[in-house]
Formats: C-alpha cells, sequence, structure tokens
C-alpha cells in the first residue's frame, strides 16, 4: 500500500467529481490501513473524509455524509481526472482487492473497470430501431420538459413509454438521443451532470462530451449519478414562441 495523506491541495482543475463508492466501509477501512477518517460538516450534512495523495501524485478524497444508505466511502477524484485509470491506481495504491466498488459513474469509465448493471444498448447503430413517424414532435415534447424545470434524460424516455407505448425502448432512446442532440447543437437545451445524494450539480457537459454521453445508454437511466437536461434562454424564447 502506497500512498500519502496531504495536510493541504488543491484540485488541479478547480473542482471535483463523484467517481465511485467503495464496497468496504469506513470502518473497516480505518481498521485495515491504520487510517482515521476526520469529521467534517456542510450545508448538506456531517461527514466523515480521508483526503490522499497516490503515488502518481494525482489526488482522491474519500468521504461518506451520515446520512447514506452505503457504508463504504464516495471517492472523488478531480473534474478532469479519468476515471479508470484514477480508480485502478487507487485499488493497487489501498489494495482494495478484486470487488472494490458498489457503484462507479459512468462517466469516463474505461473498459477495465465497467459500471455494474444491465448492459448498455447499442445506441450508435440505429438501423434496427423503428424511426419515430414525426422525430420533431419529440423535439418539442423535449423542449418543453426543458423548459419546465431541470429533468434526468430518462425521464424522456418515461414520457415516451406513454405516448409512444407500442415502441421499443432502444428505439424510444435513439429518437430522444437525436432530439437532444439537435437542441444541443443549436443551443437550445443544454445537459449537467448531477447527482442524487448528496445532491449535487457538476456543471454542464459540453459539446464533445454530450455527443458522447448521450451514446451510451447508461446516460437514459435513473442513477445515482445522471445526466439533466434544461432550455437556455434562448430555447425559452424559442418554445414560448412557438418555433419547435
Amino acid at each position: 500500500m502506497a500512498f500519502e495523506i496531504p495536510t493541504e491541495g488543491a484540485w488541479p482543475s478547480g473542482r471535483d467529481r463523484a467517481a465511485a463508492v467503495l464496497n468496504e466501509s469506513v470502518s473497516a477501512l480505518q481498521d485495515r490501513l491504520g487510517v482515521s477518517f476526520q469529521p467534517g460538516v456542510d450545508d448538506l450534512d456531517s461527514f466523515v473524509e480521508l483526503p490522499l495523495r497516490l503515488p502518481s501524485g494525482r489526488l482522491a478524497l474519500l468521504m461518506r455524509y451520515d446520512g447514506e444508505r452505503h457504508g463504504g466511502a464516495t471517492v472523488y477524484i478531480d473534474f478532469d481526472d479519468a476515471t479508470s485509470p484514477a480508480l485502478e491506481e487507487l485499488v493497487q495504491s489501498l489494495d482494495l482487492g478484486l470487488d472494490p466498488f458498489e457503484w462507479v459513474s459512468p462517466f469516463w469509465s474505461g473498459a477495465n473497470i465497467p459500471s455494474p448493471g444491465a448492459p448498455d444498448p447499442d445506441l450508435r447503430d440505429p438501423s434496427p430501431a423503428v424511426k419515430f413517424a414525426d422525430p420533431d414532435a419529440v423535439k418539442s415534447e423535449v423542449l418543453s420538459m426543458a423548459t419546465e424545470d431541470m429533468h434526468g434524460l430518462y425521464e424522456i424516455v418515461w414520457s415516451l413509454n406513454v405516448s409512444h407505448p407500442s415502441i421499443d425502448e432502444v428505439s424510444k432512446i435513439v429518437a430522444a438521443r437525436d432530439a437532444v442532440l439537435d437542441l444541443v447543437r443549436d443551443s437550445l437545451v443544454r445537459l449537467h451532470r448531477l447527482t442524487w445524494y448528496p445532491s449535487q450539480d457538476h456543471g454542464v457537459v459540453e459539446l464533445p462530451y454530450a455527443t458522447e454521453l448521450l451514446e451510451r445508454g447508461s446516460s437514459w437511466r435513473a442513477g445515482h449519478e445522471y445526466v439533466g437536461f434544461i432550455a437556455t434562454p434562448q430555447g425559452h424564447d424559442v418554445y414560448f414562441a412557438g418555433g419547435e
């Protein structure tokens, strides 16, 4: 095991993001590593945390809020860091074993640490998908939702389940993906990365990453970390002027 506990430091990008949740409990991890998580409190809840500097120099933070259902700490890494290399180094540095994570972020995850759950549908090849008769109607439905409030992408699929019950799920996701991507490209909607608990907005997803995220089946499922969408001021103007 090789790591340091820094007494000060800042995220290189200026912000962090949740990358995973450990299976091992905080108490078990403290006993095994001979370390002590430090208590703290913020506007969400009280918590315990352990900052780490790994052998490569990258920073990580293990943190657990008192109200969380799971016993393991959430792993935070730099916002611009790649998930898989960071988690692989963490596993090696803390000797976390063969099944270290209860949850892994679907964002920027690599092939070596798959996110648990059902396999993603292949959204890159829409050939088996049923084409919606009126894709503009799907765009209008998405923009209407976006003007109300922040919604998760999965809520578009739920809405289409009601309005188009006979069409299969992959076809609905493909139609929703195309609609959202068009709206993002037209600057009418923007995407955000969100977490349920603690409730946190990790910021806007810029277009190159937005395109990648919309291709992932995991982005269209409800989860601890999910993709939200909301109308831009321009989107509000277009919708209420009857442009979509």
